[in-house]
């Protein structure tokens, strides 16, 4: 199992891609072609085929492209490691590859007239998201060096805010910048009241 860019993987985010590779050394004087069925954990239904052909006494690889779509959760639990296994079909050979899956990095999106501070209870050190196990970001918590928001401030009802578009740019740049530091290729959005219409535009 190796990531888009070649090198070989142990870890895995949900929802990133990696490329599946299987290798079948011949040494019998009888060629061997068959398909490599990929499938996670006990599920039967593959997540991918590839196609071998090694003639006598040599070796041949193929592999696939796949997104890990989902790997971290099942029946809504947590599921910290997933086994991939690789079978010849006509042979019945299987070989297998265990991983470690991390849930998809969490972006929250505050509302009008609030700030990061709004999702202490779910990113502080003993809040929701870290209780089970998942990173979590809040636009506007000083991290990576982006600009909060500005959705407003009832102190000072009078001053001016961002528009829609101009706060969804920021939460593109602070969701790229979470992206760079987690390695996710992919983010899971958490909105409340305005910032569901900011994260809409960005969408």
């Amino acid at each position: 199992m190796q990531s888009l860019a070649g090198e070989t993987l142990n870890r895995v985010i949900d929802g990133n891609g990696l490329l599946l590779v299987a290798r079948l050394d011949n040494p019998t004087s009888t060629p061997i072609e068959d398909t490599v069925r990929f499938t996670l954990d006990s599920i039967a239904e593959p997540i991918a085929t590839c196609h071998l052909q090694a003639s006598p006494s040599s070796t041949d690889t193929c592999s696939v492209t796949v997104a890990a779509d989902g790997w971290a959760w099942q029946d809504h639990q947590r599921v910290q490691q997933r086994t991939i296994l690789a079978t010849l079909e006509q042979y019945q050979l299987t070989a297998s590859v265990s991983v470690a899956v991390q849930p998809k990095p969490v972006v929250l999106v505050h509302g009008v007239n609030s700030g990061a501070w709004a999702w202490e209870a779910w990113t502080s050190a003993n809040g929701f998201l870290p209780a089970h196990g998942l990173q979590g970001f809040a636009v506007g918590d000083g991290q990576f060096g982006i600009e909060p928001m500005n959705t407003g401030n009832f102190s000072q009802p009078r001053q001016p805010t961002n528009t829609i578009a101009e706060n969804a740019a920021i939460l593109a740049r602070y969701v790229e910048a979470v992206r760079q530091a987690t390695g996710a290729e992919r983010v899971d959005l958490v909105s409340h009241s305005m910032g569901g219409l900011i994260s809409r535009h960005y969408i």
